[in-house]
């Protein structure tokens, strides 16, 4: 069980008696506490320093040391409330469409001078082409129509290099190319509250599928298109978005969701 930091909790823990000075500077903790509550983890990591530095203050109040320490102590957890992220998000796969030709290509041509090339029209449309040798290492599927899809890589930057690898390649063999145009299409991510996630708790949400009997992960599938992974565990997978932004403001709803359902343990 996660502990509610709140100003009855630290006086009882400093052993703070009324009217002492430090008792009456409620305005200073609630203004601490109620940021520490918001924040996933800040206080489990932090408690037993927090309480640390109270207790030199209620000292320097008692013996009348100078006020400043009072101040550092604002600044230290100020700084570190501020410095509080999202879990981190590992981007696991990028999946984009880049428009490149208006011509048709011939792929049954070009498959002949790409040796990491794959072609067989009876069974997909496409050329496949995946980059074993050129980093960053991707996979294309190029159709006759001049579009193509890219997906293996796992940054924004290495997407755009990949693609501008790719399309060097075409030049060289031929393929006139003037501009293109490159669209993300989705990226799925992973990330870890390296908290266990109650999943129960979220059968009441609109737009879940749990069937733990055959699978052990729970869909949740928000209004902005963005789907969630969630296990016990705590890990989540994160797919539907285009970019980073996207992923970062529906993580941060679904950790609101968690916390205002008591929903992390």
């Amino acid at each position: 069980m996660r502990k509610i930091v709140s100003t009855t909790a630290i006086t009882q823990d400093l052993k703070v008696k009324p009217g002492s000075p430090l008792s009456s500077m409620n305005f200073f903790l609630e203004s601490i506490f109620i940021q520490l509550n918001k924040k996933i983890g800040i206080y489990e990591v932090n408690y037993s320093l927090l309480l640390k530095y109270l207790r030199i203050l209620n000292k320097s109040f008692v013996s009348g040391k100078n006020f400043s320490f009072f101040n550092s102590v604002i600044l230290i957890y100020q700084t570190q409330i501020n410095s509080m992220r999202l879990p981190k998000i590992e981007i696991q796969n990028i999946v984009a469409t880049v428009k490149f030709c208006d011509e048709r290509i011939n792929l049954e041509k070009l498959a002949t001078k790409f040796k990491e090339s794959e072609y067989a029209p009876e069974q997909f449309p496409g050329l496949i082409y995946r980059n074993k040798t050129t980093e960053p290492k991707s996979t294309f599927l190029i159709f006759s129509s001049g579009i193509m899809t890219s997906t293996g890589t796992r940054s924004v930057k290495d997407l755009h290099k990949a693609i501008k690898n790719m399309i060097n390649l075409l030049k060289r063999n031929r393929i006139k190319i003037k501009t293109y145009e490159t669209t993300v299409q989705n990226i799925v991510a992973s990330s870890n509250l390296e908290r266990r996630i109650n999943l129960d708790r979220l059968l009441k949400l609109k737009n879940v599928e749990y069937e733990p009997a055959s699978f052990p992960g729970m869909v949740y599938r928000t209004k902005f298109g963005i789907t969630f992974l969630l296990f016990h565990t705590g890990k989540i997978v994160i797919a539907g978005s285009k970019n980073t932004e996207e992923m970062e403001k529906a993580l941060d709803e679904l950790i609101e969701i968690f916390k205002d359902g008591h929903i992390l343990k």
